[in-house]
């Protein structure tokens, strides 16, 4: 998870005496770098009696919330890729060697597997395009939920279902908050193009949709 400080030499691994000194930052304050398994602590008997935990329990670094998820989903060698969506949704790789996209687009972080790295594109509104699509529009939608036990989302769905690919040519920019990758902009701002009177909500629905399963081609 040091990976994502911008104080860590991900090739190397280890703190950057470079960033320190351009921040400022004394070495000291840093805890040490170590791999994800690896017990870096173990519960003293103060700790021992406040938690119920017993004395030596093993404390593991632990990693990043996408690296250890990318392990449970065997994401562990090369050639092997998973997309996870969240309100962010990501395409996670993992790597051998350490590789750097020339142009800032994706992540190179330290993998979770010891000695191993990876690679991830982040777009920051995949599932929470849809969560602001549902609350800003769905309030009808909402409310047969509360009167049917049906989803909003399922019921918005099933009519989008009904709309051709393409959304007869309505395209939605999932850029809510911003973007990361492929384009790292703070100021990217999202949006509907191509809205015409024969547009309807399902279409508008299903190019929430497509926008955002194009958004995760673009990191793929």
């Amino acid at each position: 998870d040091a990976s994502g400080m911008s104080l860590l030499d991900v090739s190397k691994r280890q703190w950057s005496d470079e960033m320190l000194s351009g921040c400022e930052i004394s070495r000291d304050w840093l805890p040490e770098a170590t791999e994800s398994p690896v017990a870096s602590s173990r519960i003293n008997t103060e700790a021992a009696k406040i938690t119920g935990l017993l004395e030596g329990t093993p404390i593991i670094a632990g990693g990043g919330d996408q690296a250890a998820g990318a392990i449970g989903c065997g994401i562990v060698k090369d050639g092997v890729v998973s997309a996870t969506l969240g309100t962010s949704g990501v395409v996670f790789a993992h790597s051998d060697k350490y590789l750097v996209e020339p142009e800032g687009r994706l992540h190179t972080f330290c993998h979770a597997v010891p000695g191993k790295w990876h690679l991830m594109g982040v777009m920051l509104s995949a599932a929470g395009s849809f969560q602001w699509f549902r609350n800003t529009l769905g309030s009808e939608e909402m409310t047969l939920e509360e009167e049917t036990g049906v989803d909003a989302y399922d019921i918005l769905t099933e009519k989008a279902s009904e709309v051709a690919a393409g959304s007869e040519g309505l395209l939605f920019l999932p850029y809510l908050t911003g973007e990361r990758t492929p384009y790292p902009d703070p100021d990217a701002k999202g949006a509907f193009v191509g809205l015409t009177l024969r547009h309807s909500k399902a279409h508008m629905t299903r190019a929430v949709l497509e926008g955002v399963t194009y958004g995760l081609r673009d990191g793929f």
